[in-house]
């Protein structure tokens, strides 16, 4: 390790250095050695892999970890995101859930290689509650929104996840609308509580879109609400008011568009000065009501 990499090792997991050299941390580069790590790559994971490079089972999990995640760049990748990975009990806790997402035929090819490991190392009994939970909401086990899905289900505990069901249905969600909305956008409960209720809120009450319109577009409630809504609302408003705007607009179609297409169609592209539809976005950004 450099200097730098001794520091970072050690900010990690402090305990590594009250950590025997010849009876652990020798041991340990040993074994990774026996597994084809070259000390370079070593030198790479000690800072990821924290308190779990003291463990003796480091090269156990390891050499599980490495064909499941298909190279040691992906199985950094993935300690990265979680560094718990290395930690975990690949015997009682990985290989159940792995066995688990096989019967519901998804393979781990199927996951990016930072997400696969939220969901195996996870308790089994989380994962089953999970795969149960999703298959409420009537998505399909083989789909690409069932594996999407299974992160924030499988993550959170039922109580965080109450909390957001219930938000939803304070708006007035339907079983129908919830449905809709697990099977077209789950990411919408990797948001915390507030942030949802603000959305949905606004989506709701100030521009005013139906609680049906919205279920099946929920994408548009992980859209920042500040940066992405809220601008983009008050920038169409002050268009419609001035009569700008060419017929019937789309709320979805014009908080979809990338930054560069929108400011294209709805600023550079305005039949008035250009100074007041883009002073009027830019002041959405700083609090100015128009």
């Amino acid at each position: 390790l450099s200097r730098s990499g001794i520091a970072a090792a050690v900010a990690a997991a402090p305990r590594l250095l009250c950590a025997d050299v010849e009876k652990n941390l020798a041991k340990r580069v040993a074994e990774l050695g026996e597994l084809g790590i070259s000390r370079s790559q070593i030198a790479r994971l000690i800072p990821l892999a924290r308190q779990s490079f003291r463990s003796s089972s480091l090269a156990t999990n390891l050499g599980f970890w490495l064909p499941v995640l298909g190279a040691f760049e992906n199985v950094l990748m993935a300690l990265k995101a979680n560094g718990a990975i290395l930690g975990s009990d690949v015997e009682k806790v990985v290989k159940p859930n792995l066995a688990l997402l096989q019967q519901c035929g998804i393979h781990v090819c199927d996951f990016p290689h930072t997400r696969l490991p939220t969901v195996l190392c996870r308790p089994p009994n989380h994962v089953q509650e999970a795969v149960a939970r999703i298959g409420e909401f009537g998505v399909p086990q083989y789909s690409p929104v069932f594996r999407n899905a299974l992160v924030p289900f499988a993550y959170q505990n039922k109580e965080k996840l109450a909390a957001k069901i219930g938000v939803l249905e304070m708006f007035g969600w339907s079983e129908d609308d919830l449905s809709m909305t697990m099977r077209k956008g789950p990411v919408v409960m990797n948001m915390s509580v507030e942030r949802l209720r603000k959305n949905v809120e606004f989506l709701t009450r100030d521009v005013k879109l139906e609680t049906r319109y919205i279920a099946r577009r929920p994408i548009m409630i992980s859209y920042s609400l500040e940066r992405r809504l809220l601008p983009r609302h008050r920038l169409l408003r002050f268009l419609s008011a001035k009569g700008l705007l060419d017929g019937e607009l789309d709320f979805y179609s014009a908080v979809a568009l990338t930054e560069k297409k929108f400011l294209d169609k709805f600023v550079h592209s305005c039949k008035c000065s250009i100074a007041d539809p883009a002073n009027a976005y830019a002041s959405s950004f700083v609090g100015d009501v128009l």
